[in-house]
């Protein structure tokens, strides 16, 4: 039985290297070409060079190396998940009519065109060569027009470090459920091996009579799986990446099954090393099979219940981000606006005047939501922060903000000028709000708009006011933040459209939505200066959704982690139990006989487990605080930044997978102490 369950557990190995093959080959697509021969990044260009130079020459020297050179630019249709290649060379338009495949997976979307539709854009970003290996040269080329060119390494190249990071869990669980059924494999043949010695047989016959068989299924296990898993990415994709996944996929099953070989041959040597008469009786090498139990054990249920914490804080995330969500499937046809291609300082001053210069514009016609959030300092007494939001006439229109006298606050209503809306709990202290928000006039209202006149409206208590942001992530160890987007009685900053400053770095931040995609690509197409520095445009609704799905994902293979993990710690749990009996079923038949009691009888191993039960109750609250604390540290001083609402009730699941791996101790204990008592040493 535990051989097959060996067997069946080695296939799976192969289905898991597959599947994190996949996603490494993806990613790896998604970031540039995988059917390219070479990538090039240009991150600085002259700006007195000539583009239809560069590009004619690009083209004279492709068309003579037999090779297609191409300019990647991102695509507005997606968010960081389409782009356009502009070929050059010969046979480029034949190619491109062809519509060869040219991404592996479905997180990118590839479309290919013509060098001459390109337009005037400038070089700077990413290029590739397709054909046969021109990098050099073509890199050279760019250097010699002025471009500050490098040429990098192919981005879906095997590599088990890349393979390893983000999946280092899984992997960790699988090499040790790999280990554990290989050793349960071997101590359980304990008798057959003792009479192979009795008959003159080596320790390497052992080992290869082992090895072989498992090998050969394994090889087999991975033709097959390998097979089909290449076999439809080909059929899929075209073919690209197929050679990647193939690699990759080889290499983390090799690194699995390394585990597994490990553990064959130590245990092998220490059951060559027990008495053949006690082996043949049943005998296990209690002591090394104790101690390497109680390791997977522990390892795993420290595995266990960090994949749970982590299981934990993506589900809190993933809640906090459900709400954020359904605020936005009310807005239409909103965008999000991604800019981006600065390479340099004037490079950054340049977008900032194109984008600001756009979005002005979008505002005064009414198609732009701006709800911009802004502290402000020590305003009341306690010396506690106070949120202000900034916002435009187009968000009085898509959310109520309702005024002291009951009405609803609207353009025509406020008037002209800049209008900051106060609750009553800050209405005594509206003069010193008024001098901190026109403090912070310098850096948020245009500097040519001129004298605006400014007055202070007083509004009804109680008010949650929606954001309509998507709640940002932020890099921490082991830490998934979220923002709300719902603010309660905050300070409301009403401008009027087209005078606000920091246009770029607010629609940066997702601060700011535009409505009307069609109008927003109609203007990138025909301003191509816009159309450099504007990166995507993605609807809010779509955006959301793979936000969404990515966090989705992410707790589904959280969730698979940690319910393995929770398997080992049983397993391992079961495998002590039943080694301890086994070795000491002697001396338990005889204090049994002479009165003692079960407590007495395994009081050390009990204690043991007492003392992971304990050490588990007392990581779930210290895990709780840590990352609450881990996140004030992180954001102190910034009230915007709201932790996941962790609960007590959250820590449940890391209780549970201690409780069932002690009850799986305890069941295994119960029934071979009864199987000692009822049927003597020999059935024990």
């Amino acid at each position: 039985m535990l051989r097959k369950l060996l067997r069946l557990l080695l296939v799976a190995s192969w289905i898991i290297a597959f599947l994190l093959a996949y996603q490494s080959v993806e990613a790896g697509s998604a970031t540039s070409p995988l059917a390219a021969r070479a990538h090039i990044q240009v991150t600085r260009w002259a700006g007195d060079a000539s583009v239809d130079g560069l590009r004619r020459d690009l083209g004279e020297l492709a068309r003579e190396k037999g090779i297609l050179i191409g300019q990647v630019v991102p695509s507005l249709e997606h968010n960081r998940t389409g782009r356009t290649i502009y070929l050059t060379g010969a046979g480029a338009d034949e190619f491109v009519a062809s519509d060869p495949a040219m991404d592996f997976g479905y997180a990118m979307r590839t479309e290919l065109k013509p060098m001459p539709e390109i337009g005037m854009r400038g070089p700077v970003g990413w290029w590739i060569v397709l054909g046969e290996a021109g990098g050099g040269a073509v890199a050279d080329a760019l250097r010699e027009h002025g471009a500050e060119a490098h040429q990098l390494e192919p981005a879906g190249y095997p590599d088990i470090r890349k393979l390893a990071s983000g999946s280092s869990e899984v992997i960790w669980v699988t090499a040790l459920l790999l280990a554990g059924a290989t050793a349960a494999s071997v101590v359980s043949r304990t008798r057959r091996y003792a009479i192979r010695r009795l008959h003159g047989g080596e320790v390497w016959a052992s080992w290869l009579s082992e090895i072989g068989p498992l090998f050969l299924g394994w090889l087999l296990g991975g033709a097959v799986t390998t097979a089909v898993g290449v076999g439809w990415a080909a059929i899929s994709f075209g073919g690209v990446g197929v050679g990647e996944l193939a690699a990759q996929t080889v290499l983390m099953a090799a690194l699995l099954f390394s585990g597994a070989l490990v553990s064959l041959l130590f245990f092998l040597w220490i059951t060559h090393g027990t008495d053949i008469l006690g082996a043949i009786k049943g005998e296990i090498p209690g002591r090394p099979v104790l101690a390497v139990a109680y390791f997977l054990r522990c390892v795993s249920v420290a595995l266990a219940l960090g994949l749970v914490a982590g299981v934990v804080a993506l589900s809190a995330d993933a809640r906090s981000r459900e709400e954020a969500t359904r605020p936005l499937l009310e807005l239409g046809d909103a965008s999000v606006v991604v800019s981006g291609n600065v390479y340099n300082h004037e490079d950054e001053n340049r977008l900032v005047e194109v984008i600001r210069s756009w979005l002005a514009s979008k505002d005064r016609a009414g198609d732009l939501l701006l709800a911009k959030r802004q502290t402000l300092a020590e305003i009341p007494d306690d010396g506690m922060s106070v949120e202000s939001l900034w916002v435009n006439h187009r968000y009085l229109e898509e959310q109520r903000v309702t005024l002291a006298d009951g009405t609803r606050a609207t353009a025509g209503s406020l008037g002209d000028g800049i209008t900051i809306l106060i609750g009553p709990g800050l209405w005594d202290l509206r003069d010193r709000v008024r001098k901190q928000v026109e403090a912070l006039f310098e850096g948020m209202i245009r500097q040519d708009a001129g004298d605006l006149p400014v007055k202070v409206v007083p509004v009804e208590a109680g008010q949650v006011l929606n954001t309509f942001s998507m709640p940002p992530e932020v890099a921490g160890e082991s830490l998934t933040t979220t923002s709300s987007s719902l603010l309660s009685d905050p300070v409301v900053v009403v401008v009027p459209p087209g005078v606000f400053g920091p246009y770029a770095g607010t629609a940066g931040d997702g601060q700011l939505l535009v409505f009307g995609t069609d109008g927003i690509r109609a203007d990138v197409t025909n301003n191509p200066e816009l159309g450099r520095f504007v990166l995507s445009v993605t609807p809010v609704v779509e955006r959301a959704g793979t936000i969404m799905a990515d966090k989705r994902n992410e707790l589904r293979i959280a969730a698979f982690g940690a319910a393995t993990a929770g398997v080992v710690a049983v397993l391992a749990g079961v495998a002590v139990a039943g080694a301890y009996t086994r070795l000491h079923a002697s001396r338990i038949l005889v204090r049994h006989l002479h009165g003692w009691s079960m407590w007495a009888n395994y009081r050390v191993l009990i204690a043991l487990e007492g003392i992971i039960l304990l050490a588990v109750l007392a990581w779930a609250p210290y895990e709780m605080m840590r990352r609450r604390a881990e996140f004030e540290a992180l954001f102190a001083g910034d009230p915007t930044q709201q932790a996941p609402a962790l609960q007590v009730l959250d820590m449940l699941p890391a209780l549970l997978v201690s409780l069932v791996a002690t009850g799986g101790f305890a069941l295994t204990l119960l029934i071979a102490h009864r199987n000692i008592v009822r049927n003597g040493i020999s059935e024990a």
